[in-house]
């Protein structure tokens, strides 16, 4: 005696479809276009990459110019456009005027060496020196500092 025991009873799948339409499942799958998609993909890929170069690139292009710089660079830059206002100033201000820009140049070149630059720190240093001028406007210092900074980081 076979019994039907409705556990042990094997289903056999189902080989009608229904159709899309009817199961409320719109496929728009004909509309994609997977061949876009991949070369899209690609091309991100590539250009993050490319970017990846550049940087790194740049970063070596810039580390091996800083060991390139010379303090006598970083004086001229410092000493230029100051030429009038320091035959103006008392002897003893020029003299500690110079001996601080000196210091000041050999603190610049040696944060130049360094892998990492730190700008606020060299800008910081040009604002300190040039705060020995006597009776000089607060927006000339700020705006000088700002000039020296910029041209010494452009070398």
């Amino acid at each position: 005696m076979v019994e039907n025991n409705p556990t042990t009873e094997k289903i056999s799948p189902q080989t009608e479809s229904i159709p899309a339409e009817q199961s409320g499942i719109k496929k728009n799958v004909e509309n994609i276009d997977f061949q876009n998609l991949n070369q899209e993909k690609e091309a991100s890929k590539k250009a993050q990459e490319q970017a990846a170069l550049d940087i790194k690139n740049t970063s070596a292009n810039s580390a091996s110019s800083a060991k390139a710089i010379s303090m006598k660079e970083v004086e001229e830059i410092l000493s230029g456009d100051l030429g009038d206002i320091y035959t103006q100033m008392p002897p003893e201000v020029q003299q500690e005027f110079k001996q601080k820009g000196e210091e000041i140049t050999k603190k610049i070149h040696a944060l130049l060496q360094q892998p990492k630059v730190k700008i606020k720190k060299i800008a910081s240093l040009i604002m300190d020196w040039l705060k020995i001028i006597p009776g000089v406007n607060k927006f000339f210092l700020e705006q000088e500092s700002k000039i020296k900074t910029d041209k010494v980081l452009k070398l």
